[in-house]
């Protein structure tokens, strides 16, 4: 649904209106990993090994959870699967009657994949500045304005010295940074490529989000590793299973910032 009406001084009555409706439909998707443990390598697990393997499957699905959000971010600047059709990294969006919401942008670096603080800072300036102006369906602004309480950074291992220094150093350039201070928080996703040398912030403050984690069901681990089982299969057995889907919520909650070498 859209954003709710203004409010108005109430004098002699109420004034019901509607809100502004669209749809969108997001399929949950099944995943699942299952394995065998030839019966006798688990017979000769004096280590317990196999056991040891066995308890990182949930190690496992977090960091395959971690890879499919990072495909998802990439495919911003693509994918129209939101809920405009349009692509959910784009310069010409409008919502209703807001005006142009931009929410990508390109700046040149001094070193390839390694932005320094300050340019680091610098981004998150202009981020930050375009999140607060863009405006709701209705064109009012402030849009954004609970939500950027709490910025979220999604970022390439090549990106996390700059960002530490930015968001925590009280000197950068002989200068003092109390702008910079504690103005993220960041999360480091090793599957965001070299080649593509882009970050992502994410104002997450309030309740409309810019992703959206469908869950349908919790991780399934079985471990089949009765006597009769492991004799049926001649080993041991383990499936895995969760049906979830990650997909686009709301444009204006996110930002991508590309760096080009100068």
């Amino acid at each position: 649904a859209g954003m709710l009406h203004v409010p108005r001084q109430f004098i002699s009555g109420r004034s019901l209106q509607g809100v502004r409706d669209f749809t969108f439909t997001l399929a949950n998707e099944v995943y699942e990993m299952s394995c065998v443990f030839d019966r006798t390598t688990l017979e000769d697990d004096r280590h317990g090994l196999i056991w040891q393997r066995i308890r990182e499957v949930a190690d496992v699905w977090a960091v395959f959870h971690d890879s499919l959000f990072a495909d998802l971010l990439v495919a911003g600047e693509t994918s129209t699967a939101t809920f405009d059709g349009v692509s959910f990294h784009n310069a010409s969006r409008t919502i209703g009657e807001s005006a142009t919401i931009d929410n990508t942008s390109t700046a040149a670096i001094t070193l390839n994949t390694n932005p320094s603080s300050a340019e680091i800072l610098t981004a998150l300036k202009e981020i930050t500045e375009s999140m607060s102006r863009y405006e709701d369906d209705r064109g009012r602004n402030g849009y954004n304005a609970l939500a950027e309480r709490e910025l979220l950074a999604a970022i390439p291992p090549e990106f996390k010295r700059a960002f530490t220094e930015a968001i925590n150093s009280t000197v950068i350039s002989n200068s003092d940074n109390p702008w910079g201070q504690n103005l993220v928080d960041f999360d480091v996703l090793p599957h965001l490529a070299t080649s593509d040398v882009a970050f992502y912030v994410s104002a997450v403050g309030a309740v409309r989000k810019p992703f959206i984690y469908q869950k349908r069901t919790d991780l399934e681990i079985a471990v089949l590793n009765s006597v009769n089982e492991i004799a049926e299969a001649d080993g041991l057995r383990m499936y895995s299973r969760q049906r979830f889907r990650f997909g686009y919520g709301e444009p204006r909650r996110n930002f991508r910032y590309d760096f080009t070498t100068s």
